[in-house]
């Protein structure tokens, strides 16, 4: 009962953090109403691997926090550059509606390549990992978690932001019957303007702590 009620508190943070609106989320709308509900399954499921190191990161290493700690200011200006131009990038990008979409010409590089996306998008905000380590210490300062504990937590995380962030694929997905190219290019220019205004608050951020 107890592992149940622990799997049970880390679903409720999951659907917390996957609903925030960060990078991730919009690129999952985006992406599901450009090319379909699968395609931002696959950026959740990227989203869910790159967590899964940050969380293992925040149990077991305290030498790559203090290290990340240390260059925190860098890796801040790294990420916040690359969210930049990834978010200019969406303003010039071409717009199609179609019910059959081939990004690649074998499907596996399909999976790859969106999955990828979630993972990287995920990862160069360093913002992810600090979360993920702040929970990590107050269930173990706090709460007296064990490892054993916080891994039943974090599953039921993990499993809460997979669920939710498909979840959101699946409407946003639904919503492409009534997309017309203006109304795609919309899109992609307000996800494109939540980057830029993501990479401009990372700096924000770190400058005001």
């Amino acid at each position: 009962m107890e592992l149940l009620s622990l799997f049970g508190q880390g679903f409720l943070m999951g659907i917390v953090l996957s609903l925030m609106l960060g990078t991730v989320f919009f690129a999952i709308v985006q992406n599901s109403i450009n090319l379909g509900y699968t395609f931002g399954i696959l950026i959740a499921c990227g989203v869910v691997l790159s967590d899964i190191i940050f969380i293992s990161l925040a149990i077991w290493s305290s030498s790559f926090a203090v290290f990340l700690k240390n260059y925190v200011t860098e890796v801040t200006w790294i990420g916040a550059l690359l969210l930049l131009l990834f978010g200019l990038s969406q303003f010039y990008r071409k717009v199609s509606i179609s019910s059959s979409v081939h990004v690649f010409k074998r499907p596996v590089f399909n999976k790859l390549f969106f999955i990828g996306n979630g993972f990287f998008l995920n990862v160069i905000n360093p913002v992810n990992f600090f979360i993920w380590l702040s929970i990590s210490t107050m269930l173990e300062v706090k709460f007296g978690y064990t490892n054993t504990q916080k891994l039943v937590f974090f599953s039921g995380s993990l499993l809460a932001i997979l669920v939710t962030e498909s979840l959101v694929a699946i409407f946003s997905s639904k919503i492409r019957r009534w997309m017309s190219p203006y109304r795609l290019k919309w899109v992609n220019r307000v996800s494109g303007s939540a980057f830029v205004v993501l990479a401009i608050y990372l700096v924000i951020r770190h400058y005001s702590q």
